[in-house]
């Protein structure tokens, strides 16, 4: 497939930029969650998790008068790309402990998902 069809990595980078600022203006503590990689003995190792999500974000809830911050993560998709068979693994884990994970193509689909789930931007 061509990049166009999966997607390019400025236009994944462009993405995960505006979804995090997206989350800013909202109000969410958000953070990129890039992959880390060092190379011992000529080879590459992974020192993130396979799967994870391209940002790492808290999602206040009020539990009584408690606030707890639920975690959360975004996978940026662009093009015609889709997640990988770890990433579907990873996504069923989050939720399945309680946590949020989606995956956006568009920074308004960040906002009406995480409406959907009942976050709206928070006033300060």
């Amino acid at each position: 497939m061509s990049d166009v069809e999966h997607g390019s990595v400025e236009a994944h980078e462009r993405l995960v930029k505006a979804c995090l600022e997206e989350l800013a203006l909202m109000g969410f503590a958000a953070w990129e969650n890039p992959r880390r990689a060092v190379q011992v003995n000529g080879r590459w190792v992974s020192l993130t998790k396979s799967g994870r999500g391209d940002i790492q974000v808290i999602l206040p809830r009020v539990f009584g008068v408690t606030l707890v911050g639920l975690h959360g993560e975004i996978e940026c998709k662009t093009g015609q790309s889709g997640q990988s068979s770890k990433q579907r693994g990873h996504m069923r884990m989050v939720r399945n402990s309680g946590g949020v994970y989606l995956v956006i193509r568009g920074r308004e689909e960040l906002r009406t998902e995480l409406a959907k789930l009942g976050f709206s931007p928070r006033v300060a």
